[in-house]
Order: C-alpha cells, then sequence, then structure tokens
C-alpha cells in the first residue's frame, strides 16, 4: 500500500480502515468495513459491503460482487489499487498485455495490488468547510450533506489523476453519472451544498475543456442557475475562454443564469458580487 505490493492469500480478505480487516486502507474517505476481496485459485472478485463512498472498478461504481483481472483499477477513498497476477516468481505477466490470463501450469497464481494515493490542488481539505450554514439547507442533516460533498470530491481527486495521465473520457465517465445524478436531484427541488456546485462548475469546465464535450458545461451552469449562484472563479475564466471556440454550450441558459443572478443579488454572499459582475459582462454571441 502506497507505492508497496499486497500479495493476496486465498479466502474472503476484508478491505477497510479498521484494523481487524486483512488489507487496511488508512484513508479517512473509507469505511471500516468497507469492501471483501474473494480469491480463489482461478478468480478474484470484490463487492462493497454498503460503504459511504462505494468501490469503483476502472472507472465505473460495482452493484454487487465484481471479477478482477491482470490490470484492473479499484478505487477506495481517494485510493487507486491496479490488480496484478503473478506465478509466485515464476513468471509475472507482460506489463503489455494487462488483460491476459495465461499462466505458467506449473505455477499457481497469487494476486498482488499496488496502491497509489493521489492529490490535487483544487480540491479544498475534505469536510473542512461543510459546516456553514447555507441557504435552502435550514435543518438540513450534516453528515449526509458532508458524505454527498465527500463522495464528489473523491471522484474528482481520481478524476484530476486521469486527466494528467491523459485519460480524458475516462475521467468523463468516472464523474459524469454523478454530476448528472446532482442535476436530477436539483431539477426535484432538493437544495445542493455550496461546496457541491463550486466543484461541480470547476469540473464541469474541466471536463468540457479536455473532451471537448459541452454536456458538462451546460449540467454546470444549469445547476448553479437552478441554486441561483455565481459559478466558481476557475469556472467563470474557462467559460470566458470556451465561449468564442466551442459551439454547443447553451447561451439562452447562461442568459438565464444573469438573469436569475440580477434577482437573486440581496441574497448572496458579499465574496460573490464581483463573480456575479464577472458573469454579466460575459459575451454570449
Amino acid at each position: 500500500m502506497g507505492g508497496s505490493e499486497i500479495a493476496l492469500s486465498r479466502g474472503e480478505l476484508l478491505l477497510g480502515r479498521s484494523r481487524s480487516c486483512q488489507v487496511i486502507v488508512d484513508d479517512m474517505l473509507v469505511s471500516r468495513h468497507h469492501a471483501r476481496l474473494l480469491v480463489s485459485h482461478a478468480a478474484l472478485f470484490v463487492e462493497d459491503l454498503g460503504s459511504t463512498n462505494g468501490v469503483i472498478v476502472n472507472e465505473a461504481p460495482i452493484a454487487g460482487p465484481t471479477p478482477l483481472s491482470d490490470g484492473d483499477r479499484i478505487i477506495v477513498g481517494t485510493q487507486e489499487m491496479v490488480v496484478r497476477a503473478v506465478d509466485d516468481g515464476v513468471e509475472t505477466l507482460a506489463p503489455s498485455s494487462p488483460r491476459s490470463t495465461q499462466t505458467t501450469p506449473k505455477a499457481q497464481p497469487s494476486i498482488q495490488l499496488a496502491a497509489i494515493k493521489p492529490t490535487s490542488p483544487e480540491i479544498p481539505a475534505v469536510r473542512a468547510t461543510l459546516t456553514a450554514a447555507h441557504p435552502g439547507l435550514e435543518g438540513a442533516d450534516t453528515t449526509q450533506r458532508t458524505e454527498k460533498a465527500d463522495g464528489l470530491l473523491t471522484m474528482a481527486r481520481m478524476a484530476d489523476r486521469m486527466i494528467t495521465m491523459g485519460r480524458h473520457d475516462a475521467a468523463a465517465r468516472l464523474l459524469g453519472d454523478h454530476l448528472k445524478g446532482l442535476l436530477a436531484r436539483a431539477r426535484e427541488g432538493r437544495a445542493v451544498p455550496r461546496d457541491v456546485l463550486d466543484t461541480v462548475g470547476v469540473y464541469g469546465l474541466k471536463l468540457t475543456e479536455v473532451t471537448r464535450d459541452p454536456t458538462w458545461t451546460n449540467i454546470a451552469i444549469e445547476l448553479h442557475l437552478i441554486a441561483r449562484r455565481p459559478l466558481p472563479e476557475k469556472a467563470v475564466i474557462a467559460l470566458e475562454g470556451l465561449l468564442p471556440k466551442l459551439e454547443g454550450i447553451d447561451r439562452p441558459m447562461i442568459l438565464a443564469l444573469k438573469a436569475a443572478l440580477r434577482d437573486a443579488a440581496d441574497n448572496l454572499a458579499r465574496d460573490e458580487w464581483a463573480l456575479v459582475e464577472r458573469i454579466l459582462r460575459i459575451q454570449t454571441r
């Protein structure tokens, strides 16, 4: 873990933050008993144990016991693990063929996981700023709001790593369903915390920048329109640069956001006023 490798013995192994787990992941976004690894001579499975932030395999959340092959990537919390199949020192599967299942008959395969902890300069410290009151959240459960924000922050950190590696489509697949789900809940009238809105704003525009797909920018704009709050500064800067170059960004929705921000100006925090003024100056033609 953290650059080292862990050989998995056969049987049922618990993965989580608890010291009672056979595979311990020291990460606050990992549940005490987060997942179960089922290891046999012929196969390896991973199963989510109802964890708060789930288990992601190859950029997709899992819903049940999921088989793993050499080269598969598992994300728990902010940790990314890579599955490696080896033949007890006789022969290691070639890096050039990560999906190969070919083994040496004389040896019994074992499985190893190499874990890397990514970092992101753009994501605030987890749980650092979610206790402040927010319009539309009076009486809401703080723990639930924090868990929702933590889940998005976890995926955003991993998306940053994927973008750095040039895996732009993988980053979009990882974040896409989460962003669409937040928009669907907002359309139903459910409040979205400001920290979550800011993260959606930054990463919606970032995904559009690297994939040239305006879908993610349109989701960020609509979420902020529903919340009647300005996009964060990094998103505004990115939007100014994208609008003259990329078709498909919803310009009428930007005009609707401007109108909503004018109406809501008296209810906005002082640090948001400059952002509103900058958004009002954006040219949509």
